[in-house]
Parts: C-alpha cells; sequence; structure tokens
C-alpha cells in the first residue's frame, strides 16, 4: 500500500493501495503552523491496520523547496514542517522515496495549477469527490495524484523485473 504526503501545512495525506485505487485522503494534521508529528504518525499507522500490518507500507513525499517570493519565516516554516515529515516516516522505520514536483506532475501531464490538479483528481478519483470539492481541497488532490504516480512507477518497475510474474 502507498502512503502519498503533499507536505506543509496546507499539504495533505493520501492512502492508495498498490494499483493506486483511493482508499482515504485528508489534510496534513497541524499543531499551530507546524505538521502534527503524532497526527501523522497515527494516520500512517491506520493505513497499515487497514491492511492489517505497516510493513507494506511505501511512502512518497513530495520533495519540495523554496519558491521565489517566498519570506524567510515562511520557508523556515516549511523546512520544519517537511522534516517533521521526514522523521516521522524515519521513526516508523518506512521506506521513502522522495520525488520532485516536477518529475511527478510532468508525468501525470500536469503544471503547476492547483486547481488542474484538483481537476484532474476529480477525473481519477471519483469515489474522493467529496473530499475535494473545495478549491481549498488541492492539497488533497496533489497527494491522491502523487499516490496514483507512485503507484504506476511501482507497477513499471515490476513489470521491467526480470522476476515479475
Amino acid at each position: 500500500m502507498i502512503v502519498a504526503i503533499d507536505p506543509g501545512k496546507t499539504g495533505a495525506i493520501a492512502h492508495l493501495d498498490d494499483d493506486g485505487r483511493f482508499c482515504c485522503v485528508e489534510d496534513m494534521p497541524a499543531v499551530g503552523k507546524m505538521v502534527d508529528a503524532a497526527g501523522l504518525a497515527s494516520f500512517i499507522r491506520g493505513a497499515g491496520n487497514r491492511f492489517g500490518s505497516t510493513n507494506a507500507i511505501r511512502v512518497i513525499v513530495e520533495h519540495v523547496g523554496a519558491m521565489p517570493g517566498q519570506g524567510v519565516t515562511s520557508m523556515f516554516s516549511f523546512g520544519v514542517s517537511f522534516g517533521i515529515t521526514l522523521g516521522v516516516v524515519a521513526t516508523l522505520r518506512l521506506p521513502l522515496e522522495l520525488v520532485r514536483p516536477a518529475v511527478w506532475k510532468r508525468d501525470m501531464g500536469l503544471s503547476r495549477d492547483k486547481e488542474a490538479s484538483r481537476l484532474k483528481a476529480l477525473q481519477l478519483f471519483p469515489d474522493a469527490a467529496d473530499m475535494l470539492k473545495r478549491k481549498k481541497d488541492e492539497g488533497r488532490a496533489e497527494a491522491l495524484l502523487l499516490g496514483l504516480w507512485f503507484a504506476r512507477k511501482l507497477g513499471a518497475h515490476e513489470a521491467e523485473s526480470p522476476n515479475a510474474a
């Protein structure tokens, strides 16, 4: 199973099965302006509990950096939240992959336009429509799309493997 994380205070966490099917998505748990480490760990453990074990979880996190025009305080706050996210995954001893937004978005036919991501997620995840109906649900949409990208990548990798059935 896959846990996909769009990091940051306005980000989200999605849980998909290995085929990229929607299981659940929610906003990134936050305490003040920081990611809530305990809440994030609880979501990830909950994903494992739904399938019987956290051992089967693979985590993909969007590897974002500072953007032009961001203030120093905003960049620092985001960096701390990103670090908390990585720390939680490391503490849970789960396999982690980082991917730059330009890479997964290009492969999914997306641009920087967050609304386009939300609309594409609505098309690809009709079961999640209630979770994507507001413009501010873009973080949820991007977490779902990131998870789908990862599922497709894993599927392609397994198909190329000489041991694939």
